[in-house]
């Protein structure tokens, strides 16, 4: 009962804090809103790369394999059992040139009147399409498939995965650095709040000492004041980077798509949860870690110090 009744003093005298330095709270807030805000719009845009590259990878892992125009069926079905011995995970599908020719009609969509008339046959290769489970094993691949007789040309994008997956990575790099920098940047803001709170109340702290008070009695309060103003900014700044997004996606993310395929947009709503713990998870950690730096100085002080 005792530690409890501690406790809640502690509770009233931490919310009597946030009150009275509701001024040096605000602006504390405010910087520390800034800070966590700039910290979500880097989640995004790492997520939002990370994601780009995801979808790169799935849509161009297809290796096309052109066969000459003269293959016969029997060095077309070899070339098969070839490809299928390889040991990747993958999925083979056959493109006769009739096909192919069809698929070229689909793409010229109006314009497709424009072949009629031409001779068709031999226009376009047959080819197999293989889709690999993973990208990094192309070139493997097609080393073992490329002097094969009938193989005419083999075309495949790792070259270009492998620029997104270094520009994802660089971006992963990046972004941590600075959302540590930054959440460094909340904690000396946050303890240089609470500091200008000790330091107006060091007298009381030296009374508290002199008449036996712990050093986690007299830091609850103080330590309360700072996860408040931290959640706080933590909260405003969620819902304006949550927001923000929400507009953004809502009014560009169909333009986005039509002008660049590639780049599909993480929808709102699965932000919604993760962002929320994020903050959250910010704002506790920098007023606890500010608040406890902040008074440490005081508490460690054996003599007690007046300020006239």
């Amino acid at each position: 009962m005792k530690a409890i009744r501690k406790f809640l003093s502690s509770l009233r005298e931490g919310i009597k804090g946030i009150w009275k330095n509701k001024n040096l709270g605000l602006v504390s807030v405010t910087s520390t809103f800034f800070t966590l805000f700039i910290i979500g719009i880097i989640t995004i845009i790492t997520a939002t790369v990370n994601n780009m590259s995801l979808q790169v990878e799935r849509k161009v892992n297809d290796v096309e394999i052109y066969l000459i125009n003269d293959a016969s069926q029997v060095d077309i079905e070899n070339l098969r059992s070839k490809i299928d011995s390889i040991n990747v995970e993958k999925t083979v599908v056959y493109r006769s040139s009739e096909e192919a020719l069809e698929l070229m009609k689909k793409s010229w969509g109006k314009d497709a009147h424009l072949l009629e008339g031409m001779d068709y046959e031999g226009l376009l290769p047959a080819s197999f399409i293989v889709s690999l489970e993973h990208i990094d094993e192309a070139d493997d691949f097609v080393n073992a498939i490329k002097n094969e007789n009938i193989v005419e040309d083999v075309n495949y994008y790792k070259d270009l995965v492998t620029r997104i997956a270094k520009i994802s990575n660089y971006t992963k790099i990046f972004g941590t650095i600075l959302v540590l920098v930054l959440i460094v940047v909340s904690i000396f803001i946050i303890s240089n709040t609470i500091k200008l709170t000790v330091f107006s109340r060091k007298n009381e702290i030296a009374i508290m000492k002199n008449v036996g008070a712990t050093n986690s009695y007299i830091r609850i309060p103080f330590m309360i004041e700072g996860v408040f103003f931290s959640v706080f900014a933590s909260v405003i700044s969620y819902l304006a980077v949550y927001y923000l997004y929400k507009f953004l996606y809502e009014n560009f993310a169909n333009r986005l798509s039509e002008n660049l395929s590639i780049l599909n947009l993480i929808r709102p709503n699965l932000y919604k949860l993760p962002l929320l713990y994020i903050f959250l998870a910010l704002g506790f950690g920098i007023g606890i870690i500010g608040s406890v730096f902040s008074i440490r100085r005081y508490l460690l002080d054996r003599e007690v110090n007046y300020v006239d």
